[in-house]
């Protein structure tokens, strides 16, 4: 639980030097979950209509770290208008890091979809474990 809120205060700390960091941010969400070997994780951070009334300034930090084993895996954050098409970022986070290190990354945009989600995937491993943290901040 400790971890949870240092993380949490972390991401916000962060939020404070992203452009746009005056306005009031309209939704603020915070996930943890575990990947074991040929795992899949997807979080939707934002996934109402009422975002397509204008486009929004969002921000997305994800942080995995190795719980045993070394990371693998990629993550990738997507977009969708439908909720069943869904594109990437141009750019995506390669889990590699040795077993004491862990990999860091964030996304600032513009939304122009009305859905956002994070999906995460390890590959065939047995002795791998990889806690994902992320966080996401959307701005007006």
């Amino acid at each position: 639980m400790k971890h949870k809120h240092i993380f949490l205060i972390l991401a916000l700390a962060f939020s404070a030097f992203l452009p746009g960091a005056s306005a009031q941010a309209i939704l603020t969400y915070s996930h943890g979950d575990t990947l074991s070997a040929r795992d899949t994780v997807i979080l939707y951070p934002i996934s109402a209509a009422k975002f397509k009334s204008k486009n929004w300034n969002y921000s997305v930090h994800v942080r995995a770290d190795s719980l045993s084993g070394a990371n693998a895996g990629t993550v990738y954050l997507q977009f969708s208008n439908d909720g069943t098409l869904w594109w990437n970022h141009p750019t995506s986070i390669t889990i590699d890091g040795p077993g004491t290190s862990f990999d860091e990354y964030g996304w600032d945009g513009i939304l122009y979809a009305q859905r956002l989600r994070i999906y995460a995937i390890t590959p065939d491993a047995t002795a791998r474990t990889v806690r994902l943290r992320t966080a996401a901040i959307l701005r007006p």
